[in-house]
C-alpha cells in the first residue's frame, strides 16, 4: 500500500478544478452484478458529473465497517492516482488529488478518518463528510449510466457464452436462430414428422415435438430469457436517462412540455445530460404528473427515477433558503427555471415536511441561525433520540441540507 499512498501524496491538490468548480468528490463502493461479480470504488465530481473508478475488488457483506475501510483505502487512492486517457489513448488528463471528499455512509466515513490521520493526510481529507442528498442523487445517476454501459458492453459476449454452454451441454451443434433443425435432437426439418415449432418466448429456437421442447427447457432457459423481445416495444426497454437523451426529442408533445420548462431536449450525443434538471423543473412547476414524466423519461421512468423523484419532491416542498447546501447545489440546475408553483404536498409528504421542520428547530436551537452544525452537534442531536438514533440519520441529513448554514454560491 505504501507505493500508492506515496503516489497519492505527490499529486497536485488544487482547491478548484481548471474550470473553477470546487475540487470536491463523492466516493463509495459499488457492486457490479456481472460475471464474475465484484466491486468497484467509484468517485464522482458532482458538479461536472465526471466519474473515476478503481478495482475490481471483493467486499463481502460479512466484512465489518473497519475491515471494509481498510480494504477500500488503497483502491480509493488509486482512483485519483490513475491518469485518465481519452478513448483514442492519444491524450491524457493529469491526475490530481481531491481537495475534499465525502461519502454516503456515515459509518464508513468514521472508519476511514483514523486511517487517513495515521498516514498524515491533510485535514480536509481526514475529515470525511457525509454527502448531501443532491450529491447522492447525482452519484447514483452517474453510476446507473456507467453500469448500463458495462452491461451493454458485455451483453453480446454473455449471450454468446450462454449459447455456447447450451450447445456444449446438449452435445448439439445447432446454433441459436437456426430454423432448419430441432435444437434438442438435431433432427432436420425435412426428416421431422411435422413442421418444426418455434419457441414462442424468444422466437429463436425450433423443436420437432413438444417432448423435445420440454426436455430441452432446462438448458434453453438462460438463452431464452436473454433473447426475449420487450413486451411493450423498443421505447419501454429504454431506461429513463437514455429515453430523455435519445427519444424524447422525437415527440412533439415532449418538446412542447420542455419549452414550458425553459428546456431544450437533447437531440445529439453532444447534448446528453442527466435527468435531475428536467425532473426538478417538472416538480418546481407542478407539472410532475405521470403522463408528463412518461413524455420526458419514457414508460420505465418509475424503475429508474422513483427514489430521486421522492427526494426532489421533498427538497422542493421544503423550499431550501439561500445559504443552505441544497440551495447552493441546485443553483446551476435551477438557473433559468420558471417560477416555483409545485403541487401541494400529499398527507404523507406533509408529515415528512413537519418532521424535517422539527429536526431543523432542534439543529437551530443547538447551533444558532445561519450556522453549520458540526459532527459533535450532529451526534448530540441524533443521540437525543435514544438507541434507535440511526433511523433519524436520513431525516437529519435532509433537515441540515435544507436550512441556512451561511453557504455561499460560487
Amino acid at each position: 500500500m505504501g507505493d500508492v499512498i506515496n503516489a497519492f501524496k505527490r499529486l497536485p491538490r488544487p482547491q478548484t478544478t481548471p474550470t473553477g468548480l470546487p475540487n470536491h468528490w463523492v466516493f463509495q463502493s459499488r457492486h457490479v452484478p456481472l460475471e464474475p461479480p465484484g466491486d468497484l470504488i467509484v468517485a464522482v465530481h458532482p458538479q461536472s458529473r465526471f466519474q473515476l473508478t478503481a478495482g475490481p475488488l471483493q467486499l463481502p457483506t460479512t466484512l465489518t465497517t473497519k475491515e471494509k475501510a481498510e480494504k477500500m483505502l488503497p483502491y480509493l487512492l488509486q482512483v485519483f492516482v490513475n491518469e485518465v486517457h481519452d478513448p483514442s489513448g492519444s491524450t491524457q488528463v493529469e491526475a490530481k488529488a481531491p481537495w475534499s471528499w465525502s461519502t454516503v455512509d456515515s459509518a464508513l466515513a468514521a472508519a476511514l478518518e483514523p486511517l487517513f490521520a495515521q498516514r498524515g493526510f491533510p485535514e480536509e481529507l481526514r475529515n470525511v463528510k457525509v454527502c448531501s442528498e443532491d450529491e447522492k442523487a447525482i452519484s447514483n445517476e452517474c453510476w446507473d449510466e456507467l453500469l448500463g454501459r458495462l452491461v451493454e458492453s458485455v451483453s453480446e459476449d454473455t449471450r454468446s457464452m450462454q449459447n455456447q454452454r447450451t450447445i456444449q451441454a446438449t452435445g448439439s451443434s445447432v446454433q441459436l436462430g437456426d430454423e432448419t433443425k430441432c435444437h434438442r435432437c438435431q433432427k432436420h426439418r425435412n426428416d421431422a414428422p411435422s413442421p418444426l415449432m418455434k419457441c414462442a418466448a424468444c422466437k429463436k429456437t425450433w423443436y420437432c415435438s413438444p417432448q423435445c421442447q420440454k426436455a430441452h427447457w432446462k438448458q434453453h432457459k438462460p438463452v431464452c430469457v436473454a433473447n426475449r423481445p420487450s413486451k411493450d416495444g423498443a421505447a419501454s426497454a429504454v431506461d429513463a436517462h437514455k429515453f430523455y437523451n435519445t427519444l424524447a426529442h422525437k415527440s412533439a408533445e415532449a418538446k412542447a412540455l420542455a419549452a414550458t420548462l425553459n428546456l431544450e431536449l437533447p437531440s445529439s450525443a453532444a447534448d446528453h445530460e442527466g435527468t435531475v434538471r428536467p425532473l426538478r423543473r417538472l416538480v418546481i412547476t407542478g407539472k410532475d404528473t405521470a403522463a408528463n414524466m412518461q413524455l420526458l423519461f419514457g414508460p420505465q421512468w418509475r424503475d429508474n427515477l422513483s427514489k430521486t423523484y421522492d427526494e426532489v419532491r421533498a427538497q422542493v416542498l421544503l423550499e431550501p433558503p439561500p445559504g443552505s447546501p441544497a440551495y447552493v447545489m441546485a443553483a446551476d440546475l435551477d438557473n433559468g427555471a420558471p417560477a416555483w408553483s409545485p403541487r401541494p404536498p400529499s398527507e404523507s409528504e406533509q408529515r415528512k415536511v413537519d418532521e424535517v421542520r422539527k429536526m431543523q428547530s432542534a439543529i437551530r436551537e443547538r447551533v444558532g441561525a445561519g450556522k453549520s452544525p458540526s459532527k459533535d452537534d450532529m451526534q448530540a442531536i441524533l443521540m437525543s433520540f435514544g438507541s434507535n438514533w440511526v433511523e433519524y440519520l436520513a431525516l437529519y441529513t435532509l433537515a441540515s441540507n435544507t436550512m441556512d448554514q451561511g453557504v455561499q454560491v460560487r
